[in-house]
């Protein structure tokens, strides 16, 4: 028989049983509220062959519940450099898009339609198994992540270039440099003004389990910035 780690210094965890069902809910709650699909959306899927199938059988469920229209179109890799030509038309028709593909993104042909048509994104990078629904991560609350990322934007300095240096216990020492230019293109996009769903007309953001805060502002001056984990990523 196996037994749960226990560490030293923590009372015994409790039966799965006892939480299960509160936990799955709470992750439900985030993941039915980060994918914001309302009646008559047209939803699409672009997927790759090595997703669960089941991520997208939970979009076409909540789909089919929203009375939405959803389709699917899979590719060989999530890496396609740009929306292939012969599938522009579909995504162009779309009021609402989950995907895989690195490009969502980065082509030009996307910000485009977010920007001119209001589409909504959801972007599932990390997504890539349902079964991440009974994560921490999934049920942390997506309003104090919101909150967070609001907080630590702020912190940002707002006149002059700055470095933001990311250091950790284990010897990490990376540093990037910022101009303003930089720092208002990055707080300028949705996920740093705290907006956690697609919920808003042009809103792209990134599903649920991977987005628990992971480090944070520790130390500020006018040149620097000093990040350091919050908790395990």
């Amino acid at each position: 028989m196996t037994t749960t780690p226990n560490y030293i210094g923590l009372p015994p965890p409790l039966n799965p049983s006892i939480t299960a069902t509160r936990q799955h809910v709470q992750a439900m709650d985030n993941f039915i509220r980060t994918f914001a699909i309302r009646p008559g959306d047209r939803v699409l899927v672009l997927a790759d062959a090595l997703l669960d199938t089941r991520v997208i059988d939970a979009v076409r469920g909540l789909a089919q519940s929203r009375g939405a229209t959803l389709r699917v179109v899979v590719e060989p890799t999530t890496r396609a450099p740009e929306i292939p030509a012969e599938l522009r038309a579909l995504v162009e028709q779309a009021t609402f898009v989950v995907s895989t593909w690195f490009c969502s993104i980065l082509d030009p042909f996307c910000i485009n339609l977010r920007r001119e048509q209001g589409q909504r994104w959801v972007k599932i990078t990390y997504f890539r198994d349902l079964d991440l629904l009974q994560t921490p991560q999934a049920r942390f609350p997506l309003d104090v992540i919101g909150a967070i990322t609001r907080a630590t934007a702020r912190r940002y300095p707002t006149e002059g270039a700055f470095d933001l240096h990311f250091s950790d216990a284990r010897g990490t020492d990376f540093a990037i440099s910022f101009t303003q230019e930089m720092r208002a293109n990055q707080l300028a996009t949705n996920r740093w003004k705290g907006q956690m769903t697609a919920s808003n007309p042009a809103a792209t953001c990134t599903t649920c389990p991977p987005m628990a805060p992971t480090c944070g502002i520790t130390t500020r001056s006018k040149t620097t910035i000093a990040l350091q984990p919050l908790c395990a990523a």
